[in-house]
């Protein structure tokens, strides 16, 4: 099985690669067998990962099993308490109301160049914006509701601690921590990607390299981000940035769950 498969050599071919073709596979093997007949070429395929040689990543798309079954960690992130009193402080006052909250210190980890200014993101559903805002502005300063590119540029990132109200997607991927709902790791990547004026301090080179080093240690379920991309109908725009400006990271660690 191993000398008619190569399992050596592919292995050692395809180590330094996060992820290869089925071309480049069969490419391979013609060297081998020049007269390689797409019907062998298909149980070939079979028994190499019937043997845990390699695993699909989509159709097409293969990676070495030993590197696909790499143990990435489930997204934990720190609730701080200002999060807490503001969330404890909504559901209170609008308990029939979908609410996600988070923090953009969550995504420092993630990059190169830290920035200087963090905010609160509060989306609720659609039409409840202004009563959110008010609310909050009864009690905090520095809270903004739907604010522009300009907005964002002049005043939000202009203070530590500003409050942003917006629209909640929905069908917004979210989970809950502390019984606070916050966003999964795929909402905020597709979000980020999505809103270029809003999120316009994350794009470039450092949003790739907020979504390779975030499919380097998490688990992120790659149906859910493009579920949720499609609905925010920039999937095919998305499926193109993580194939061509990403390293390969997020093809080999995105989980197909």
């Amino acid at each position: 099985m191993n000398d008619r498969l190569k399992i050596d050599q592919v292995k050692k071919v395809f180590y330094h690669k996060k992820s290869f073709r089925r071309a480049e596979l069969k490419e391979f093997y013609i060297k081998f067998y020049p007269q390689l007949k797409e019907t062998t070429f298909r149980w070939m395929l079979y028994d190499l990962k019937k043997n845990k040689v390699i695993s699909s990543l989509e159709r097409g798309v293969f990676t070495l099993y030993e590197k696909k079954t790499i143990t990435l960690s489930i997204y934990q992130p720190t609730i701080s308490q200002k999060l807490e009193d503001i969330y404890s402080k909504l559901i209170k006052q609008f308990p029939y109301l979908n609410i996600c909250i988070w923090e953009t210190s969550w995504l420092n980890e993630f990059m190169l160049h830290q920035p200087g200014r963090f905010f609160t993101i509060i989306e609720v559903e659609s039409g409840t914006e202004e009563a959110v805002f008010y609310y909050l502005k009864s009690m905090f300063e520095n809270v903004y509701v739907k604010p522009t590119y300009k907005d964002i540029e002049l005043y939000v990132l202009e203070k530590t601690d500003s409050i942003v109200i917006k629209k909640l997607v929905s069908q917004a991927p979210i989970s809950k921590k502390m019984h606070i709902c916050i966003p999964k790791l795929e909402k905020i990547l597709v979000d980020l990607f999505a809103e270029e004026d809003f999120f316009y301090f994350y794009q470039g080179q450092e949003l790739v390299n907020i979504f390779e080093n975030i499919f380097l240690y998490y688990k992120v379920c790659l149906p859910t981000l493009y579920r949720y991309a499609k609905r925010r109908k920039c999937n095919e725009r998305l499926e193109t940035f993580l194939k061509e400006k990403t390293n390969g990271t997020t093809q080999m660690r995105g989980e197909f769950i």
